[in-house]
């Protein structure tokens, strides 16, 4: 599959992982199977005032390509500026952080918080979009919690700014990792958006992934908590799927 720059080999994705998705990680990853990875999450403003003291990691082995750099902040100004700071690591795609449910996040109005206001998002991607020629991609949830699920208008505002691609995971900020995973959602975004959508949430082998591609008709789908028990999974996930849905 082709999107922008990037030429996946297969619909698996490595998602971003705080404290876990290290060089190490990733190379492991990519070696098993995993069509594109992603770093954890780094704060603009903390890139901003010291880039070198994140330089080592920060740095990309050859191995790990094709990889994107997940950011988090809500200053499209910096954003803009730190992504030209970090053209020389060759990055192959830039992801804005729009779940993370920690208390930190809601408290600074970054992460999660953001889906509280989706027209915050607006210049957030577009500074992504205009930043770099490689690809931007978004990653969300379904909403900030169960009274204001609102993924679509979300997507259709990351759509409209010019993102190449969007990951949502199924449940609400509120509800961290808990409950369901709502499927419906996921499929409702990916029927009335036409950017590529990644589904993510309780992926954990072949038969989780061929339903959530199936149910939703999402393109791509990210696995994140599984892959640290089993960094292989996406051999295992690829070789599940067989034929009918390899890219």
């Amino acid at each position: 599959m082709k999107i922008k720059n990037l030429s996946l080999q297969n619909k698996t994705l490595l998602a971003p992982m705080t404290n876990e998705s290290d060089h190490a990680f990733r190379i492991r990853c990519r070696q098993g199977g995993a069509a594109l990875v992603f770093t954890q999450k780094f704060h603009i403003n903390a890139l901003r005032n010291n880039l070198q003291k994140f330089h080592s990691d920060l740095e990309i082995n050859p191995e790990e390509h094709p990889i994107a750099i997940q950011l988090i902040g809500n200053d499209p100004k910096i954003l803009a500026n730190v992504m030209e700071l970090l053209e020389p690591y060759n990055y192959d795609g830039y992801d804005l952080n729009l779940g993370c449910p920690s208390p930190e996040a809601i408290r600074d109005g970054i992460g999660g918080a953001l889906l509280k206001h989706p027209q915050e998002i607006r210049p957030l991607i577009n500074a992504m979009v205009q930043a770099t020629n490689k690809a931007v991609s978004a990653k969300i949830r379904i909403g900030f919690d169960n009274f204001s699920i609102n993924a679509l208008e979300v997507a259709k505002v990351i759509e409209e700014e010019g993102a190449d691609f969007l990951t949502i995971h199924g449940r609400t900020v509120q509800a961290g990792y808990s409950g369901e995973n709502n499927l419906d959602i996921i499929r409702s975004v990916t029927a009335q958006v036409n950017i590529p959508i990644v589904g993510n949430g309780d992926i954990v082998d072949g038969p989780s992934a061929k339903k959530i591609l199936k149910y939703t008709k999402c393109e791509l789908i990210m696995v994140g908590r599984a892959a640290l028990k089993n960094p292989h999974i996406f051999l295992e996930i690829n070789k599940y799927l067989g034929g009918k849905y390899r890219t």
